[in-house]
């Protein structure tokens, strides 16, 4: 995802990503106005309005993930007058909980008060928010229980684009794989022995 205050969706067509972006996939979906574009193939969705650009992969197939990275830095550097705000790298991680016995537990204390303690007459679930902070994005990461045997892990790896050359710009998404190669070893460390799945959002 990238924000700014005048993108310019009209200057995106299929003619034009074949062309310019150098995208070859034929569009399943494709919406165009001046206000906001829609451009969805077999293994990803572009979706551009005023203010924000995002491209989501429908896959985890390494190319695709190259793919994402490339086609956005190719529209950093068509339009580098842009005034860029922000880059979010989002990257989704489901676990589920394939190993017998107890299942992972996440715990919470304030003031070395346990919430468990405090909620005793209630069944609760863990789950929690992490800011990390590392040269040049701040790394938030959600990990949120889903039913009994699931924990989803959503990575946003956050840069601020204010007073950044496109030139930088290019560089953060060059290090696109390097994002999603920590995440995946994050998730790893996290469930050394459980089923750990890349997880497309509906």
């Amino acid at each position: 995802v990238i924000r700014a205050s005048e993108h310019d969706p009209g200057v995106i067509s299929p003619q034009s990503l074949k062309e310019i972006l150098l995208a070859d996939e034929e569009p399943t979906n494709f919406v165009h106005t001046p206000d906001f574009l829609l451009f969805e193939s077999d293994d990803y969705i572009l979706t551009v309005d005023r203010e924000r650009l995002q491209i989501s992969a429908k896959n985890m197939k390494k190319d695709t993930m190259l793919f994402l990275a490339d086609i956005t830095a190719k529209y950093v550097k068509l339009l580098p007058e842009i005034p860029y705000q922000a880059l979010g790298i989002n990257l989704l991680w489901s676990i589920k909980i394939v190993r017998e016995g107890r299942p992972p537990e996440i715990s919470f204390a304030i003031n070395h008060v346990d919430l468990s303690e405090v909620f005793r007459d209630h069944e609760i679930r863990f789950g929690g928010i992490i800011y990390a902070r590392k040269d040049p994005y701040v790394l938030r990461l959600v990990v949120e229980p889903q039913g009994s045997d699931t924990f989803i892990h959503n990575f946003n790896y956050h840069h601020e684009l204010s007073g950044v050359s496109a030139g930088d710009i290019v560089r953060y998404l060059e290090n696109f794989m390097g994002l999603f190669e920590h995440s995946s070893r994050t998730v790893k460390r996290f469930y050394p022995d459980q089923d750990i799945k890349w997880a497309i959002p509906l």
